[in-house]
């Protein structure tokens, strides 16, 4: 008998959003990157919600080290007059709220502007 071993564990991160909500924000869409590290290097999920599609189940599969639960993500919320909300932050919860924009103050409004303007709140994912 030969007996593996696996020093990374699947992950599921879930993406929590009411498309009703989001659309009465003027939402349009919403982006949300996980990046996580895997052997030597760094991988990334992506996953796109649309307002104008039927509400669905968002999940990411992820695979992290054995007993490490962390990941970084980034969150951008692409809103009506090609304005753009971003936010960054670090979880290990596997669940994440995206129907909550952070402050409109913080939305990168210039045209071509860098959409890494910094949102002040910071939704957990």
């Amino acid at each position: 008998m030969i007996e593996l071993f696996s020093p990374f564990e699947r992950r599921t991160v879930s993406v929590i959003g009411n498309v009703q909500t989001l659309a009465a924000s003027g939402v349009r869409a919403v982006v949300v990157q996980i990046d996580y590290p895997f052997f030597d290097g760094r991988r990334r999920r992506q996953v796109v919600i649309k307002t104008t599609e039927p509400e669905t189940d968002h999940e990411v599969e992820i695979t992290l080290p054995l007993n490490e639960f962390g990941y970084d993500y980034t969150i951008t919320w692409q809103l009506e007059g090609n304005r753009r909300l971003t936010a960054h932050g670090k979880d290990s919860s596997g669940r994440g709220f995206v129907d909550e924009l952070p402050q409109q103050g913080s939305a990168d409004t210039a045209p071509g502007a860098s959409p890494d303007a910094r949102a002040s709140a910071q939704p957990a994912i």
